[in-house]
């Protein structure tokens, strides 16, 4: 099982999980293989002349690679592949917070939307205090792919401030600001968003 996890960790351009590095899960231009079924041309905010491509943020809450190990072996068995190990960029970290072990829905979708560990109540902050990602600039990824120009999606199962997909568009002190998020997640500029209910 270790073998097999290094093995994805090494080919799908896994991180150390100390927020040294993070892979930018599907920020790639990759102009041969845009197709109708990207999010080009939906919206295009802020999209630059001959730029293509699309930003796809999955955030699987509360699933890190244990999960995803113990799904394999039970879908396809240990050496098989599932359609996350088939993604073509993928980033895996550690997902403890900074003055925790146990992690939160909406720390640990801070830290994966900032790339950098934040303490365990936070929501697109470090608690409550103003955040800079691990690529130096004050928003999330979800931010950064929309003003390199790609076209940018979340997709939730939740209701719109669920955190696993609202920090990436939203910042908030407190998580329980619904009203608030919900308005920062629907002005945020970003070209689609789908979510449900609870």
């Amino acid at each position: 099982m270790a073998q097999e996890l290094s093995r994805i960790s090494r080919n799908l351009g896994g991180v150390d999980g100390v927020g040294k590095e993070r892979t930018r899960i599907g920020m790639e231009r990759n102009e041969s293989r845009t197709s109708t079924r990207s999010f080009n041309g939906v919206g295009g905010r802020g999209k630059q002349p001959g730029m293509q491509g699309s930003a796809i943020f999955i955030h699987p809450d509360g699933a890190g690679v244990a999960a995803w190990g113990a799904a394999r072996v039970f879908s396809v068995g240990p050496d098989g592949d599932l359609n996350w190990d088939r993604l073509e960029r993928i980033g895996i970290y550690k997902g403890h917070m900074r003055n925790s072990l146990g992690a939160t829905s909406h720390g640990g979708a801070t830290s994966h939307a900032f790339g950098v560990k934040v303490v365990w109540d936070s929501y697109g902050m470090d608690g409550t205090e103003a955040l800079t990602s691990l690529s130096g600039k004050p928003f999330s990824i979800l931010v950064e792919a929309r003003e390199a120009g790609l076209a940018t999606a979340l997709v939730n199962s939740g209701h719109i401030a669920e955190p696993g997909t609202g920090v990436f568009a939203s910042s908030s002190p407190s998580r329980q600001d619904t009203d608030f998020i919900s308005r920062q997640v629907i002005e945020s500029g970003t070209d689609i968003i789908l979510s449900g209910g609870e």
